[in-house]
């Protein structure tokens, strides 16, 4: 093959990566790599399509191919940094990062991401300066003025916010990525200024182009609000293997912002023995592994859907292992397992499940003001209501189903009076309580990548019942469906 000819593939390549036909890439990124051997940047993208299909090993073999042959390869030393970051191997993730940024002192992304990774580890001082150096490297990436503030919330200054309206009103290089966050920063400034209106103007700007900003968005999202609620509801299952499995994971579901991380936080500060596996993802994962065909064919969503759940808790217990979770006590903080509790406790009858909730109205209205990059529902509010309704169908069911292995922890019950629920949180676990559990902030291991990781950095704190208050008069001639979720 001529080297034009490289070119051309190369360039179709990247093409079908922009309309996402990702195995339509990759076998043509594989075929190049075979004729250029000594091309690290080819083998990176292989490596960037695979982690787009969530294959971390093999995204990680490519990765170690292309910095072998270019060292210098600073996109790949960032990448493989991501790579050990998902895997949550913090020291290996901070290594390449630091390697990325000191093969190319230009490159901001490593710098931002170092930022990332010691805010998830409670170094905030540390991730401050990191944003900061992050912005000074590129100002027109609003992501790291978002993420800066969220970690001081009086350090972006007026002339921070001047600057960035101004950029958005004239700047069309601006990627939709960083609109969105810069969208987010000035409802934030609002919101401080009391003024709903112009707050909520901007967050809708701000979630719209988050929206578009990725093209797997409405797939996401059609998965969550539509394909997953109807195909679990008709589900049937299939088992020839009657081996009771002796794992008891403790699985907390809930809402975003329902108070599910101070949960996890909680219950894993008990016993050093108690693994933490944040949102691992690892139940639907397995779905998606063995069923995806039939999940994403819109025919089979509403028809009689059959597992094997001999090949399904294979799956399951497989992907857990990969995370080094399966043999001791761990706890699996994937907020959509309340759609797979019939699947859960199939697969692990000794599981408890503990949902977390908080008042309706405030839960709606606290979704909407974050940034959720990983849930594509929740960037409109319609979609948002939409999921609640679902998530609250399936509580009801499962609550009748499994009266014993669900328990509900109220926030403002838990931020009222801590020891007591703490102690019937942890009876339920069948986990010793001590009071060592209401100090899980001074723990310098304490790893959180969820919207709350700075939250519990602090002391326990009254619930505030007059916070989202105001929010009930602009939504008082809403055409949003409020009352069918008793909001």
């Amino acid at each position: 093959m001529k080297t034009p000819n490289i070119a051309d593939f190369y360039n179709k390549g990247q093409e079908l990566i922009k309309k996402n036909r990702l195995d339509d890439a990759l076998n043509i990124f594989l075929e190049l790599s075979k004729k250029d051997k000594k091309s690290s940047n080819i083998l990176l993208t292989i490596a960037q399509i695979y982690a787009q299909k969530n294959n971390l090993v093999k995204s990680k073999i490519y990765l170690k191919k292309a910095i072998k042959i270019n060292p210098n390869n600073h996109v790949a030393l960032n990448n493989l940094g991501n790579v050990y970051s998902k895997n949550n191997q913090i020291k290996e993730a901070i290594k390449y990062y630091q390697k990325s940024s000191t093969t190319n002192p230009k490159y901001s992304t490593p710098v931002f991401n170092l930022a990332t990774m010691f805010e998830q580890i409670g170094k905030l001082n540390e991730a401050k300066k990191f944003y900061i150096k992050s912005i000074k490297l590129d100002k027109f990436k609003f992501e790291y003025y978002y993420k800066l503030n969220r970690i001081e919330d009086d350090i972006i200054k007026d002339s921070d916010i001047e600057f960035i309206t101004k950029q958005l009103e004239i700047n069309k290089k601006l990627s939709d990525l960083s609109k969105s966050n810069g969208y987010f920063l000035l409802a934030k400034n609002e919101r401080d200024k009391k003024n709903i209106i112009k707050e909520f103007d901007f967050l809708s700007k701000g979630h719209q182009y988050f929206y578009k900003s990725n093209v797997n968005n409405e797939l996401i999202k059609k998965y969550w609000l539509e394909t997953i609620p109807t195909i679990l509801k008709n589900i049937k299952f299939t088992r020839s293997n009657k081996i009771k499995n002796d794992i008891s994971p403790i699985f907390v579901i809930g809402l975003p912002r329902s108070g599910t991380t101070l949960v996890e936080s909680i219950v894993c500060s008990a016993s050093k023995n108690i693994m933490n596996g944040g949102e691992t993802a690892v139940i639907n994962k397995a779905l998606v592994n063995i069923k995806g065909n039939q999940l994403f064919n819109n025919e089979s969503i509403n028809s009689d859907f059959e597992i094997s759940m001999d090949d399904y808790e294979k799956e399951v217990i497989r992907l857990y292992e990969k995370l080094n979770l399966g043999k001791n006590l761990f706890i699996d903080k994937s907020l959509e397992n309340i759609f797979f509790a019939d699947l859960i406790f199939n697969i692990f009858p000794d599981s408890k499940i503990i949902n977390c909730q908080r008042n309706k109205f405030d839960n709606l209205i606290a979704i909407y003001q974050q940034f959720f990059s990983q849930l594509a529902w929740s960037h409109s509010l319609e979609d948002i209501i939409k999921y609640i309704h679902n998530h609250n169908s399936f509580l009801d069911i499962y609550k009748k189903k499994f009266p014993d292995k669900i328990l509900t922890i109220d926030l403002e019950e838990l931020t009222n009076d801590p020891e007591t629920i703490s102690k019937k949180l942890l009876s339920f676990c069948n986990i010793v309580w001590s009071e060592k559990v209401l100090d899980f902030y001074k723990r310098e291991d304490l790893l959180s990548k969820t919207a709350s990781n700075i939250q519990i950095r602090k002391q326990i704190y009254k619930y505030n019942k007059k916070r989202f208050e105001p929010y009930r008069h602009y939504f008082k001639d809403s055409p949003l469906p409020l009352k069918n979720l008793d909001l």
